[in-house]
């Protein structure tokens, strides 16, 4: 949580870039419902993708208010940074 807050702040003061990646894709689709079956979610909520998902979901506290503004946080980063002489991407 520590990593994500300490990103966060840079990013918003303009000192860093941030682009999303798996694991922020990851977060995302754990906690959204699937629209089309809102019993279940966008990342099946399998002892596989648990296991994958349980310190962050531990260190943040699954469901708390933290999770949920940080899970709104990762849902505003870019896919890719187009900038002048590169493009970033990260394997999401």
């Amino acid at each position: 949580m520590k990593t994500i807050q300490i990103v966060q702040k840079m990013v918003e003061n303009d000192h860093a870039l941030a682009v999303m990646g798996n694991h922020e894709f990851n977060a995302i689709a754990w906690a959204t419902t699937d629209s089309n079956h809102p019993s279940e979610f966008l990342r099946a909520h399998t002892q596989k993708n648990l296991r994958q998902h349980q310190v962050f979901l531990n260190d943040i506290g699954a469901g708390s208010r933290a999770h949920h503004k940080t899970i709104d946080w990762f849902k505003e980063l870019p896919l890719f940074l187009d900038l002048n002489d590169i493009r970033i991407v990260h394997a999401c």
